[in-house]
């Protein structure tokens, strides 16, 4: 098994945590009791709604042990603890109010509670993973690699541990078992053991990297099963490098791995959640902003001439043509002369309205008539032109799996990568949009909603 050397410091940091949220829910419960029902004494609106408050708690703590931040990791972005913290307080939320609706209908708990209560055990996650995080030992977050096969697929993970940007990962080994295949040189090459189990032990190993393709070889097949018996976490290369750089590696996905796309396409949230979601935040969004479109617009036509509004044709969901809209920042026929061309850093066909909007993404709002089309989702991979569409299909491989879900006004590639500027930024994005297609989920459209307004306000990667 992992050697108890990383076991005990991740169970004392597993109680730890769930000490703070049982104290946390006790104070987030007790304070909104005392506040919302002031006008009974607080022993008694206490007593009366301890059943109630227990069904609360329950549901908070088997959401906030489901949490992400429950798992030995390093400190993380607080933008992150945040989004992740605010899904457990909602699910728990939701879970508790099915419950009292079924247990204590009658119950003191209602929203006057409910509501103040869940906003404080928000604001106490968020605290005591975010201080948790910053202060815990290292012993705590250690993660030891163990890569299993050699060639270019474990290339691209040993240059990824080793890139600086995962100092509680270690890599300790790498067993090769295709002689043919080249073999990184600045990883400890270990022979094929008699034992793994024995030299799972030996080295500590807290996981391992499958990097062999499929199908595996004898060897290699029972190196696989020897981890798992010893407690070792097996991951297949794309899963690893995922996690380690929330990307794919384009070059190196397998043939079961790319099935697996459509699955995750097509699950319910994907096909029918999402969409609602989108009807309701695309309205709520127009019906906020309609002065802003509108001041935008006047401004754009006393600067500059022509239309206030660019239409466009892009393609979308599986490849289906759309007229795109967004409030027009370059100059008229802007292409009349080039044809279809990517803008550049210092533009100079932006108009300094243009250069305004672009800069505060106020041109994309208008976007959002399309979203409640159908045609756009509020957060998916960029729509793009059937010039370079065409183009990209045949040059870079995978790129019409990015059309198995609605294209969005922003995105997983979006709030990591600017505009593109070349094929080489093409290829970069795709790796991040095909990352989101495989993970969509309610959890990273939220957190990629909240990295979009941090990107807006930094004004990062605006052209």
């Amino acid at each position: 098994m992992v050697a108890a050397k990383y076991r005990w410091p991740r169970l004392r940091w597993k109680l730890s945590l769930f000490g703070a949220d049982v104290l946390s829910a006790a104070v987030a419960f007790h304070a909104a009791i005392l506040v919302s029902r002031g006008d009974l004494p607080l022993h008694q609106a206490w007593s009366a709604g301890a059943g109630p408050a227990l069904l609360v708690l329950g549901a908070w703590l088997v959401f906030s042990m489901r949490h992400p931040g429950f798992l030995p990791r390093p400190h993380r972005p607080l933008i992150t603890t945040a989004s992740q913290c605010l899904l457990a307080v909602a699910g728990g939320a939701a879970t508790a109010v099915v419950l009292l609706y079924v247990a204590a209908p009658q119950s003191l708990v209602g929203r006057a509670v409910l509501v103040p209560a869940s906003g404080l055990m928000f604001g106490l996650m968020v605290l005591t993973r975010h201080a948790a995080g910053a202060l815990a030992s290292r012993e705590a977050f250690v993660q030891r690699y163990l890569i299993l096969g050699n060639g270019e697929r474990s290339k691209a993970i040993v240059n990824e541990l080793h890139n600086g940007r995962h100092p509680y990962k270690q890599l300790v080994g790498l067993i090769p078992f295709d002689p043919g295949e080249p073999v990184p040189t600045d990883v400890a090459v270990l022979a094929p053991p008699a034992s793994t189990e024995a030299l799972v032990e030996e080295l500590e190993v807290t996981h391992a990297i499958v990097c062999h393709p499929q199908p595996l070889p004898e060897a290699a097949a029972r190196c696989v099963a020897e981890c798992e018996a010893a407690g070792v976490e097996v991951h297949s290369m794309e899963a690893a490098y995922e996690v380690l750089t929330r990307r794919v590696p384009l070059f190196h996905v397998g043939d079961e791995w790319i099935a697996s796309l459509d699955a995750s396409a097509h699950t319910l949230y994907a096909t029918r959640v999402k969409r609602a979601l989108d009807v309701i935040l695309a309205a709520l969004g127009l019906l906020l902003t309609w002065p802003l479109i509108l001041i935008a617009a006047l401004l754009i036509k006393l600067t500059s001439r022509g239309p206030a509004l660019y239409s466009q044709e892009r393609i979308g969901f599986h490849g289906r043509p759309f007229t795109f809209t967004k409030l027009r920042t370059m100059v008229e026929d802007a292409e009349a002369d080039t044809g279809p061309v990517w803008a550049c850093e210092d533009d100079p066909r932006i108009t300094p309205v243009g250069r305004f909007l672009r800069k505060a993404r106020l041109d994309e709002i208008p976007q959002l008539w399309s979203v409640l089309r159908g045609d756009m989702s509020l957060v998916g991979p960029r729509p793009e032109r059937q010039h370079f569409v065409d183009r990209f299909l045949k040059e870079i491989p995978l790129y019409g799996k990015r059309l198995l879900v609605q294209p969005g006004i922003t995105g997983w590639a979006q709030v990591h990568h600017s505009y593109d500027a070349s094929v080489e930024d093409v290829i970069e994005k795709l790796r991040y949009d095909l990352f989101y297609v495989n993970h969509v989920s309610f959890k990273l459209d939220l957190l990629i909603l909240l990295k979009t307004i941090d990107v807006v306000i930094r004004g990062r990667g605006a052209r």
